[in-house]
């Protein structure tokens, strides 16, 4: 089962975060544990997910499985001597937020990086997890879609 933790400042922007990568793994056929905060069940994650990067020093090594990511909403990777740094997988999640009137309601568009970056979901998994949530605003299904190119350009790289 793949873990996935969540860290933020909005419990809100967390929990819509969680939705949206526990819609887009179930969508995909994978089990995975999302949940949001600290380490509240003692296992380790596969990846966590920052929403605001000066929560990353809150991301606890030893709460890491050994080859982990650590996905963070910033617009450059850590310098080097950084915590987690050879872990830390970077990208503008609050600029594509932005540039869709989200504010900083960043959870959707980290979810895309996430998506993106990780190699375990395909585009398609996010045109149809868009399509299935009528109710999700044009805003946030657009930053979904940019949040995956924003990923997948990341692991390019």
């Amino acid at each position: 089962m793949l873990r996935i933790r969540l860290y933020g400042r909005d419990r809100g922007d967390v929990q819509l975060g969680c939705d949206v990568l526990g819609a887009l793994l179930r969508q995909a056929g994978l089990a995975a544990c999302v949940e949001g905060g600290g380490p509240v069940d003692g296992h380790r994650v596969d990846a966590a997910v920052v929403l605001d990067p000066d929560l990353v020093a809150h991301v606890a090594a030893a709460s890491l499985t050994h080859d982990a990511v650590v996905y963070v909403n910033a617009p450059a990777e850590p310098c080097g001597r950084a915590l987690h740094a050879g872990r830390v997988l970077a990208a503008d999640a609050a600029a594509t937020a932005h540039r869709h009137g989200l504010g900083s309601r960043v959870a959707t568009a980290m979810g895309g990086i996430f998506a993106g970056a990780s190699g375990v979901l395909a585009n398609g998994v996010i045109a149809a997890v868009a399509a299935s949530h009528q109710g999700a605003s044009d805003a946030h299904v657009a930053a979904l879609v940019e949040g995956y190119g924003l990923g997948e350009a990341a692991l390019e790289n």
